[in-house]
C-alpha cells in the first residue's frame, strides 16, 4: 500500500512539472543575455539534473593551467576535484527559468547579469574570508604538531584551490583581476604550510623543491631555520643546500641575463674601417704653394673603433686608434720642400649620433698623431705632431656594415702653420656586444639574490 501511495506522488510531481513549465518565447539577443542549457527529450532529466547541466555549461570554458600548483589532498584528482567545484557553484543558480519547445527539448536558463552578479559577490567574499582565515592562523599561539593547525590547512587547501579553478571565470566577468588576491593568498598559504612542518621535514622540503622555487624565497626559508633547534647533521645539511641554492641562482641568472641582453636594443660594439683618402690640400695661408702635398695617387688608412652606447639615446661614443698608410715620400721629384717620409698613426676620441635608425648617422673625431713628423727636409725644421678633426656621415647601420664619407682636417699642433685637408671612403664592419641597462641587471640580481 505505502509503494503505491509513494508511486501515486511522484506521477503526480512529473505530471505537476509537465503542466507547469511554460512554452519557450525568445527574443534575438537571448543567447546573448542568458546562460542556458537544451535538453532534448530523449534525455528526460530531473529538475536537479538540469541546474547540473546548465553550471556545468557556464563553466565549460574554465582552464585549470595555473602557476599555483599544490599537490591534490586526500587523493582527490583533478577531474573529480573540478566535476566537485562545479556542483558546489550550484548555489549561484538563483531562480533560473525553465521552459518547452515545440519538440520537447527542455531550455533552462538564467540572466548572465544576474548569475555574474551573485557569482562575483560570492568569489570577492570567500577571498576575503580565506585571507583573514591564513592570517589569523600565522597570529595564533598554535604549535607545529597542533592536529587542529594540520586538519584546518587541509581545508584551507581545499578552498584555496576551489577559488583558483574558478579564477579564470573570475576574471572575465569582472572589471578587476583577482590574480594578485590568489597569489597573495598562495604566499600565505604557503607560509603557513611551512611553519606547520617539523624543522626535517622543512629541510626536506626545500631539498626537493628548490630548484622549482623562487630563489629569494628558497634561501629565505633555509635562512628561516634556527639554527638553535639544528643537530650537526642538519647543520651540514643546510650548508650544503645553501650552497646548491646559490649555484642555482646563478646559472638562472646568466640564463636570465643572456635572453635580457639578446632582446636588448643597448649595445657597444667593435669597428674595423678601412678608407681611400684622397690627395691632400694644403689650406695654410702663409705657406708658398711648394709646401702643397703633390700625392700622384690616392693612400689607404685603417681605423679600430670602441663604441659605448649611451641609453636608447642613439648616442655613442668610445677611442679609436688610426693608421695612416703613405707608403714612403708623397712628394713628387720636383718637390721636396714637404717630406712625409714615414706613415703614421693618431689616436683620440669618436662622437656619433644616429638622426635615422639604421640608416644615417654623423660623426666627429678628434685626435692626435702619435708620431713626429719631418715636414720641411730642406730646412731642417723641428718635427711635429699634428691635431686631427675628422667629421663624417655614416649609412648603414651600427651593428654590421656602414659606409662612410668625410674629411680629414689636419693641424700641426706647434707654432707653425701647417694645415691640410683630405676627403675620404671607407666601409666600416661592426662586432657588436649586447648589454642591458644598469636598473635591469639591478633588478636580476637582486630577483637572484646574486651580490657583487
Amino acid at each position: 500500500m505505502e509503494k503505491k501511495i509513494a508511486l501515486f506522488f511522484i506521477l503526480l510531481s512529473g505530471y505537476t512539472f509537465a503542466q507547469g513549465i511554460n512554452d519557450c518565447q525568445f527574443n534575438e539577443r537571448f543567447e546573448e543575455d542568458h546562460y542556458f542549457y537544451s535538453s532534448p527529450p530523449s534525455e528526460n532529466l530531473s529538475t536537479s539534473e538540469l541546474r547540473k547541466k546548465l553550471v556545468s555549461s557556464i563553466f565549460s570554458l574554465i582552464r585549470t593551467e595555473s602557476k599555483l600548483e599544490l599537490t591534490n589532498v586526500d587523493g582527490e584528482s583533478t577531474s573529480d576535484f573540478s566535476q566537485l567545484s562545479i556542483v558546489k557553484a550550484e548555489a549561484f543558480l538563483i531562480n533560473p527559468s525553465q521552459c518547452q519547445k515545440d519538440d520537447g527539448t527542455v531550455v533552462i536558463y538564467i540572466s548572465k547579469s544576474v548569475f555574474n552578479s551573485s557569482f562575483i559577490a560570492e568569489y570577492s567574499s570567500k577571498v576575503v574570508l580565506l585571507k583573514r582565515r591564513i592570517n589569523s592562523l600565522l597570529l595564533s599561539d598554535l604549535r607545529r604538531e597542533s592536529s587542529f593547525l594540520k586538519e584546518d590547512i587541509i581545508n584551507i587547501k581545499k578552498e584555496f584551490e576551489r577559488l583558483k579553478f574558478f579564477l579564470p571565470f573570475a576574471n572575465s566577468i569582472s572589471d578587476v583581476t583577482y590574480d594578485s588576491e590568489i597569489d597573495s593568498i598562495y604566499e600565505s598559504l604557503t607560509e603557513l604550510e611551512i611553519f606547520s612542518l617539523s624543522i626535517e621535514d622543512r629541510i626536506l622540503k626545500i631539498e626537493s623543491d628548490y630548484l622549482v622555487m623562487d630563489c629569494k624565497e628558497a634561501l629565505q626559508q633555509v635562512s628561516s631555520i634556527s639554527s638553535v633547534e639544528l643537530t650537526k647533521k642538519q647543520r651540514r645539511r643546510l650548508k650544503n643546500l645553501r650552497k646548491n641554492i646559490e649555484v642555482s641562482c646563478r646559472l638562472a641568472y646568466k640564463k636570465d641575463l643572456k635572453l635580457a641582453k639578446e632582446e636588448s636594443s643597448l649595445f657597444n660594439n667593435l669597428e674595423f674601417a678601412v678608407y681611400l683618402q684622397s690627395y691632400p690640400i694644403n689650406t695654410s695661408s702663409e705657406l708658398p704653394d711648394s709646401n702643397e702635398f703633390t700625392l700622384d695617387s690616392p693612400f689607404l688608412a685603417g681605423r679600430l673603433n670602441y663604441f659605448i652606447g649611451i641609453s636608447n639615446s642613439g648616442l655613442r661614443l668610445g677611442p679609436y686608434l688610426r693608421y695612416f698608410y703613405l707608403g714612403g715620400a708623397i712628394l713628387s721629384d720636383e718637390d721636396k720642400s714637404v717630406d712625409f717620409s714615414d706613415s703614421f698613426s693618431d689616436a683620440g676620441l669618436t662622437l656619433r649620433y644616429e638622426f635615422i635608425k639604421n640608416f644615417l648617422q654623423f660623426e666627429i673625431s678628434v685626435g692626435r698623431s702619435l708620431n713626429e713628423i719631418n715636414p720641411l727636409a730642406i730646412t731642417g725644421s723641428e718635427p711635429f705632431n699634428f691635431i686631427n678633426i675628422s667629421p663624417g656621415l655614416i649609412l648603414g647601420t651600427s651593428k654590421k656594415l656602414s659606409f662612410m664619407f668625410g674629411i680629414d682636417y689636419l693641424a700641426a699642433d706647434d707654432n707653425s702653420n701647417y694645415k691640410y685637408v683630405t676627403a675620404k671612403l671607407g666601409l666600416n664592419y661592426n662586432i657588436e656586444f649586447k648589454k642591458i641597462n644598469k636598473n635591469e641587471k639591478k633588478n636580476l640580481k637582486g630577483k637572484y639574490e646574486i651580490k657583487d
